[in-house]
């Protein structure tokens, strides 16, 4: 079985973090966020990594100083517009790297609870996906993947992010798919319109042609998306109510649920569910619900 970690995007939501910086390299409570999947990497198979041209230097150096064994493969694109959905990016990988085995596929943003040997034990021939059980139908109304299976596991029915979920299992970025059904990826490139290649809606689509299992996973799963979930991952993996990282500077400053990045001062602020990039200098501003990018320097006169 082959393993590859889906690491080429350009993580729009998150911008301006992700201006010049890579998603899966994003610090959770201190820690690159790829290494918390490497962290439940515990199989023998030597995985590829993908990224693309933009953030090759920084994948370069996480290497090096990871000292992480890998095949880095790089995606000749260097924007959003440029780029592959990642089904497309899948399918050139297999078409390019010629890979004819059963294939292990993670996302490399999302932080999930279980062994990655423990998920390739429980694939059978089908499809595998790894899904979490929210127990809440509205979070994930229009969110997430919803998949609805039978008492044994067997995938009944795939949702790419429904208005009207028929089930609370959500599809969370870890999938195996045996080797006859890796130039479905092509076929379904071929059928769908640019923006619809996501794994979601490939999900959908092969659930359609062939019979899929399920692996449902208990713990917390962490999908790093947007502020709120980057918020959360790093509060809940620090066990703190505010996440600060080294030489910050708070002067008459109050903090509510918010990450701070290294080299930031904070002079008679208040910040609420924010997100401060590093070497940033605010003060006298009141700020809410927001991402400040790195550099920023905001004095208000008072």
């Amino acid at each position: 079985m082959k393993v590859v970690i889906l690491s080429g995007g350009f993580a729009t939501r998150l911008r301006p973090l992700t201006n010049e910086r890579a998603k899966p390299l994003l610090p959770i409570a201190g820690e690159p966020l790829i290494e918390y999947v490497f962290e439940k990497y515990d199989i023998s198979e030597k995985p590829f990594v993908t990224t693309n041209e933009k953030f090759l230097p920084q994948f370069t150096e996480w290497i090096e100083t990871y000292e992480r064994d890998v095949h880095l493969i790089i995606e000749e694109t260097r924007s959003e517009e440029e780029k592959l959905g990642a089904i497309g990016a899948l399918a050139n990988f297999v078409t390019t790297q010629d890979i004819a085995d059963d294939l292990l596929v993670v996302a490399g943003d999302n932080i999930f609870p279980f062994s990655l040997s423990e998920f390739v034990d429980a694939f059978c021939g089908n499809p595998l996906i790894a899904l979490f059980d929210f127990q809440d139908k509205e979070r994930v109304r229009n969110k997430y993947g919803v998949v609805t299976t039978d008492e044994e596991g067997n995938v009944l029915k795939f949702q790419e992010k429904p208005a009207h979920p028929s089930s609370t299992l959500v599809s969370i970025g870890c999938y195996v798919f045996p080797r006859e059904t890796l130039s479905l990826m092509k076929e379904f490139v071929s059928q769908i319109p640019r923006g619809k290649d996501a794994p979601g809606y490939f999900m959908e689509w092969l659930s359609k042609h062939t019979d899929m299992n399920s692996f449902v996973c208990t713990g917390k799963w962490y999908d790093i998306g947007d502020r709120q979930s980057y918020i959360e991952a790093n509060l809940d993996l620090s066990h703190s109510k505010n996440y600060l990282a080294d030489a910050v500077t708070l002067d008459e400053t109050t903090l509510h649920h918010s990450v701070v990045f290294p080299h930031v001062s904070l002079k008679n602020c208040t910040l609420t569910e924010c997100i401060v990039d590093s070497h940033v200098i605010l003060e006298n501003v009141t700020l809410k619900e927001c991402i400040i990018g790195a550099h920023t320097d905001i004095r208000r006169i008072v």
